[in-house]
């Protein structure tokens, strides 16, 4: 089975979930396919990569890319199409898989003038914010939908929101997305009653909460004072962490909380040993953004073997087992928040320990990418089985 992925630029180090269930889908021969690709860690040599002409330079991280490579790219679009269409018109793959939604309407065209099935992935701002800013798309929705062969979602939340769009339900299935949780170390750590060591990573963006996790963690410095919080993530929106550094300087907490902006993939597991609850209380934005799913991060923190302070937005749930891996709260309520913290904060070893074990337990019978890049390709498989019944 031949299987090209569609992407608009491959790949971004906070989408590594992506690359792994492609690698761990069995007996496939994987392409991939993306205006901009970047030469990181990703660059799997096992990969046909079928680059654009129009990229005029090498990347090695996304941060080499500039407004101008992406203007370029976008305007380069149908000619990447076109480009891609006479590659493959007389040896076409088997199957498309567009990640994200924009890039499987871009990609409508292409896959009938090679008359071959389009699956296409929703992730998180694709569900609510693209359409609510671009109302166009609800309109290429409905025709995506009706056009994809399958649909995929990581949860019934996704599935529950695409229903609401207009695709039928016959359409969308589950697909996981995992880790390798036998190469990620689980850390045995020591944790007394009246400390803790906090921890979110995530690209600085509203739907992350970030401004949630600060005030709960200032309203519980008021009476579990042996605390100290770390911020890590990309500065996507730039105002917000401004707006994060002057709120810690403003109530006196500079010496209580660290922002760091990236910490490589690489080393994020070994970066994980230093803390003791992973927080990250997702929310809806403004603009209509959220997780669509769950963050994959949650997964890698809790296979380290950290408990998890987040909310009951999207498909978190599933992830986070309340009571069991972490404690879940509803979005936006920084009250629930805080008592969360300081749950933890007054938390002995023992009990600690229960909840570590057991978060490392669930991601290893659960979200194991093995098994999750398994049921990807048993989903392939039906698609072309439909699609030769069909052409009987």
């Amino acid at each position: 089975m031949n299987v090209v992925h569609l992407f608009d630029r491959y790949l971004n180090s906070t989408m590594n979930w992506a690359y792994h269930l492609i690698r761990h889908c069995p007996d496939t021969e994987t392409g991939i396919a993306a205006p901009i690709v970047i030469d990181n860690n990703f660059a799997n040599a096992d990969f046909h990569v079928w680059r654009s002409p129009f990229q005029w330079r090498h990347f090695h991280s996304e941060w080499e890319v500039t407004r101008f490579d992406r203007l370029l790219a976008r305007a380069t679009r149908t000619l990447y199409q076109e480009y891609l269409y006479r590659q493959w018109k007389n040896s076409p793959p088997d199957l498309l898989h567009a990640h994200f939604a924009q890039v499987g309407v871009a990609c409508m065209p292409l896959a009938r003038r090679i008359g071959r099935p389009l699956v296409v992935s929703f992730y998180g701002y694709d569900y609510q914010k693209l359409p609510r800013q671009q109302p166009v798309y609800l309109e290429h929705y409905r025709q995506l939908f009706t056009q994809a062969a399958a649909v995929l979602v990581e949860g019934p939340h996704g599935r529950e929101i695409l229903q609401s769009l207009g695709c039928s339900p016959e359409k969308i299935f589950r697909q996981p997305l995992g880790i390798e949780p036998q190469r990620i170390p689980y850390f045995s750590r020591k944790k007394k009653k009246g400390e803790l060591q906090l921890l979110q990573a995530a690209t600085f963006t509203e739907k992350k909460g970030y401004f949630d996790t600060l005030r709960a963690f200032h309203r519980a410095m008021s009476d579990c004072p042996n605390m100290r919080l770390t911020l890590v993530g990309e500065p996507l929106d730039r105002p917000l962490r401004q707006m994060l550094e002057t709120y810690v300087l403003e109530h006196g907490l500079a010496e209580k909380v660290c922002f760091l902006d990236f910490v490589p993939y690489a080393e994020f597991h070994e970066f994980l040993r230093l803390a003791q609850v992973f927080i990250h209380p997702s929310r809806h934005a403004a603009d209509g953004d959220c997780e669509g799913g769950a963050p994959i991060v949650l997964l890698d923190a809790q296979a380290s073997g950290l408990p998890v302070i987040s909310t009951t937005h999207c498909d978190i749930p599933i992830e986070v087992v309340d009571g069991q891996t972490g404690l879940l709260s509803l979005e936006k309520e920084v009250d629930a928040l805080a008592a969360h913290i300081r749950r933890f904060y007054h938390m002995g070893p023992e009990e600690y320990e229960h909840f570590s074990r057991a978060a490392r337990n669930h991601v290893e019978q659960r979200f194991d990418v093995v098994d999750c890049g398994r049921q990807l390709h048993a989903r392939y498989l039906e698609v072309l089985a439909l699609r030769d019944r069909a052409n009987r």
